[in-house]
């Protein structure tokens, strides 16, 4: 019924608010059904009322980008974002971790370590500067950073999964196994960090099938 209202263009008395909101999660199915071109129009029609309505739009439409590997475009949102509500803290982590994405490690540092001064408990700052950290190689910092995770949430299995793949690297063995333990009780899937960490070095070892 709310797709006939809005194909419309009839907001047949639901509140303007509320209109907006229902549009975005309209838009939302889109990008969930992979119709990512059709999903950014019909996002950049929404009315909106004031300067904090495009945040939901935009978060939205960079989500539909990154799907896209259209990095830059996802960018520009997350800053529009940004230039409305500088202390957006969802959108500061999200474009750290696709800066980081594309290798601009000391940029993303810099976002996750703008997220901590803010909020000195947003424990994703710290889980995602640490993935910055291993993929720079400076282990002492990506297991402080992990470690402060695991401090703030601790069944976070993929904090756990965080510091087997940093043990991995370093062919630390018993670290290794013992965090890969913790993290598979926690639930974690680890076939992404099979696929693109060190431990995917392990997985012919019988100890790891186990």
């Amino acid at each position: 019924v709310f797709e006939e209202v809005v194909a419309a263009n009839d907001p047949a008395g639901i509140p303007p608010r509320m209109y907006e909101k229902l549009m975005v999660v309209l838009g939302a199915g889109m990008v969930e059904k992979r119709e990512y071109d059709a999903a950014i129009h019909f996002l950049s029609q929404i009315p909106v009322r004031d300067e904090k309505s495009y945040i939901p739009i935009d978060y939205m439409q960079a989500n539909a980008y990154m799907r896209m590997n259209d990095y830059s475009s996802a960018e520009g949102h997350y800053n529009h974002i940004l230039m409305i509500d500088s202390e957006n803290l969802e959108a500061l982590s999200a474009k750290g971790s696709l800066i980081a994405h594309q290798g601009r490690f000391d940029e993303a540092i810099a976002d996750f370590n703008e997220i901590i001064e803010i909020d000195p408990e947003y424990s994703e700052a710290y889980y995602n500067r640490g993935l910055v950290y291993l993929r720079r190689n400076e282990y002492e910092q990506a297991v402080s950073d992990v470690e402060r995770v695991i401090h703030l949430e601790p069944n976070q299995g993929k904090a756990y999964g965080v510091l087997a793949a940093i043990y991995a690297q370093q062919r630390e063995h018993e670290p290794f196994y013992h965090n890969l333990e913790v993290a598979l009780k926690a639930g974690l899937d680890i076939r992404q960090f099979v696929a693109y960490t060190a431990m995917k070095d392990y997985k012919e070892e019988p100890r790891f099938k186990k």
